[in-house]
């Protein structure tokens, strides 16, 4: 019986019989003739079991690994990579061979200096980033700490969780029946009757209107404007009309009738709205500001742009000047209120109406366009959103005061300086884009002031629950933030900080305490205000009755706008965009919008302004909890004691 073949003369069978061309045999006895290692292309069509020799370095599975699971990082000497006396040029001196392997395999390249060096000093680096990492970790190797993810605006909307939108709170846009007139013909050939609006009772508003109203059949109860549509019943397809030629586009549009004659729009066609927004109607003023203010939900500014450019054409060609007028004055209003940079196709047609129009002697609103796309084209996009701290270099004190040094009145009236600010600075399109993405990123300025409004209340917290002060001391200072809160409210109409402070005492940490029938009493008012009955009609109800300046707590508006943005994009049909959502919108934004007409007129007050630091100084909810336990044990800790 012959003897068994060597394991390499094995896998040269093995290869032959795959169809790969064999290798000759190496020759052990002589081991400078071995030939390089195969590709690890050509090594996995070998034919064995066996697993892959592992290479050094770090393995996949702990270069996917946390930075907690790592092994210690551990200084590199030099001469465990150098040979011995290659740092003062001496020869190192020879290994002895190994009895294992021939002597020819300890005859190995000694390094150059060039790579002496370099190795030097990348061991050198290595170290000192070593010693620099655990200096800055107290002599620990710790991972960096994830980041944690931004909640900031969910968390100032946790006083009003548990709220649910009222759909009667927002009353429809109304339109009076002497506006409302019929549609007019297309200036196209006629191919196919065209579907009448639905024009009837009002439909429940609640339920989305989404039923279908009944006509009635009785023709003395039919109004003008529906006996109109009914005698053009035979116009052109919706798809073939230029809505952005025609200089009304009301009997385009889908109403509702009203008890009164007149209606309440609901929606239609996207070039329908913008005609009627840049139309000369009267009673498009208030559908114009609604327009203007949501029209990034469903459609972006440039198309906005290009179509509004494309009607002015149309109406200045034919020189109707009610209408190109109209048409400029909304692309002026578009242009003032962009938040972003003009494309350069924008600019290029804006530019040549423009030089048209100066051409044709119409210098008065060849220079009012003018002077809106200057604006445009100067105004700086800022890059960097962060804001400055609120308390200057200016605003520092040497001494140490306490809430209670000041009287609440002073203190409210510092509160709200800093509050207004920051409320100054939110813009309205901020709070829809956040009901639509949830994305803090790109509402900027929204998450700072609601991450002031988070400040102020954790710093309230920190202030009644601060540690070495007798419990009557600190019955003291909650009366004082009841009285800081009523000047907010009855003195300068500041719901923010209001509601700020009524939070941090109605926080688990304070309210489990046991606090004195007076306190008790003089928290009724508050509560009462934020009730959650009537989707907070006590607040809606207070804010009301304010006038600028105010601010407004605008967690309850950023809960309505999550509501509505629910609604759909489009009516039944799936091609009328849904008016009647964006004017829920619009209603809900124009108290932010209301609230900023007006501004305080308040001097800073340095020490109180020191005293706030910038509501940077209080302690995390866990220390909270801590200090509240220490006031008074929990249950549990006194279970224990006694037992």
């Amino acid at each position: 019986m012959p003897p068994p073949l060597p394991v390499k003369q094995k896998k040269r069978v093995n290869q032959q019989v795959n169809g790969q061309p064999p290798r000759p045999p190496i020759r052990r006895e002589n081991y400078d003739d071995v030939p390089p290692p195969l590709p690890m292309k050509q090594r996995k069509g070998v034919g064995t079991t066996s697993p892959p020799t592992s290479t050094p370095g770090p393995s996949p599975s702990h270069s996917s690994s946390s930075e907690g699971d790592r092994p210690p990082m551990v200084p590199v000497r030099l001469d465990s990579i150098i040979p011995r006396g290659a740092l003062h040029n001496e020869a190192a001196p020879p290994k002895p061979p190994r009895s294992d392997r021939p002597a020819s395999m300890d005859q190995l390249p000694q390094p150059t200096s060039n790579e002496v060096v370099s190795a030097i000093r990348a061991v050198r680096r290595y170290n000192e980033d070593l010693m620099k990492g655990q200096a800055e970790t107290g002599g620990e190797e710790k991972a960096p700490p994830i980041p944690l993810k931004k909640k900031t605006v969910m968390l100032y909307k946790e006083i009003v969780k548990g709220y649910h939108f009222d759909d009667t709170l927002m009353q429809p846009l109304y339109i009076p029946m002497a506006e409302c007139g019929p549609p007019a013909l297309p200036p196209k050939k006629r191919k196919s009757r065209r579907q009448v609006p639905s024009v009837g009772r009002r439909r429940d508003e609640h339920s989305g209107g989404s039923g279908v109203d009944k006509r009635s059949s009785s023709d003395d109860q039919r109004s003008s404007v529906a006996s109109s549509v009914e005698d053009l019943a035979d116009d052109t397809d919706a798809e073939d009309i230029n809505y952005l030629e025609l200089e009304d586009t009301s009997g385009s549009l889908i109403f509702h009738k009203e008890e009164d004659g007149g209606y309440t729009l609901r929606g239609g066609p996207l070039d329908a709205l913008i005609a009627y927004a840049a139309s000369t109607t009267s009673a498009v003023k208030q559908f114009t500001e609604a327009f203007l203010l949501t029209y990034y939900t469903f459609i972006t500014p440039e198309k906005l742009i290009s179509k509004l450019l494309s009607r002015l054409y149309h109406f200045y060609k034919q020189g109707n000047k009610p209408v190109w007028t109209a048409t400029i004055s909304l692309l002026v209003r578009l242009l003032n209120n962009l938040n972003q940079p003009l494309v350069q196709e924008a600019e290029v047609r804006l530019i040549e109406m423009v030089h048209q129009m100066l051409s044709d002697g119409n210098l008065k609103f060849a220079q009012l366009l003018r002077n809106a796309l200057v604006t445009k084209l100067n105004q700086l996009i800022p890059v960097n959103t962060k804001t400055a701290p609120l308390v200057g270099p200016g605003f520092k004190s040497n001494r140490k005061f306490a809430v209670t040094d000041f009287s609440p009145e002073e203190i409210a009236r510092q509160m709200t300086v800093l509050d207004n600010e920051l409320f100054q600075k939110v813009d309205v399109s901020e709070m829809l884009y956040w009901a639509k993405e949830q994305n803090e990123e790109k509402s900027p300025m929204l998450t700072h002031f609601t991450m002031h409004f988070n400040n102020v209340s954790q710093w309230t917290k920190t202030r009644i629950l601060e540690r070495g002060v007798d419990m009557r001391v600190r019955v003291k200072v909650v009366i004082h933030f009841v009285g800081i809160m009523k000047a907010l409210r009855d003195i300068f109409n500041n719901f923010n900080s209001y509601l700020a402070i009524l939070s941090a005492i109605e926080s688990s940490p304070v309210s489990r305490l046991d606090w004195p029938d007076r306190v008790i009493k003089s928290l009724e008012e508050p509560r009462a205000l934020i009730d959650n009955k009537g989707s907070f009609k006590n607040y809606r109800e207070a804010f009301a009755r304010a006038k600028p300046p105010c601010i407004p707590y605008i967690g309850l508006y950023l809960q309505d706008l999550t509501f509505i943005e629910m609604q759909p994009k489009l009516l039944e049909d799936g091609v009328s965009v849904n008016f009647t959502k964006r004017w829920k919108q619009f209603k809900s934004v124009d108290h932010i919008r209301f609230a900023q007409t007006k501004q305080y007129n308040f001097d800073p007050n340095p020490d109180i302004l020191s005293l706030f630091s910038n509501f940077e100084d209080f302690a995390s909810d866990e220390e909270l909890w801590t200090f509240s336990n220490e006031i008074k044990p929990s249950a549990r800790a006194q279970r224990v004691v006694h037992s």
